[in-house]
């Protein structure tokens, strides 16, 4: 019974070691990514829908911890302890929101 069990604990850190080599994005990247699709989504609910602040707060987080946001008057900025995001809304509407940094 024991040697099943090692060779189960075994097999799975095997799996696990793999997974982790062939992943497409890497673990240094996450909060970056995670800081600029709040910004960008935030931009889009708050300045281009015209939903509250609130609100579109409360669709970004997505259960994931908030540091920090700052609303100006065409653009916002979400803060992290590893990175800074800013989105602004564009001029023509049509066009959206972009990342500003």
């Amino acid at each position: 019974m024991k040697k099943i069990i090692f060779i189960f604990a075994l097999l799975l850190c095997f799996i696990i070691l793999k997974l982790s080599m062939f992943r497409k994005t890497s673990m240094a990247e996450v909060p970056e990514l995670l800081s600029s699709s709040r910004s960008k989504e935030f931009c889009s609910c708050y300045f281009l829908l015209g939903n509250s602040e609130k609100y579109c707060l409360e669709q970004v987080l997505k259960g994931y911890p908030l540091f920090d946001y700052k609303v100006k008057e065409n653009s916002v900025t979400f803060n992290n302890p590893f990175y800074s995001s800013t989105s602004k809304v564009s001029d023509d509407k049509r066009y959206g929101c972009y990342f500003i940094e």
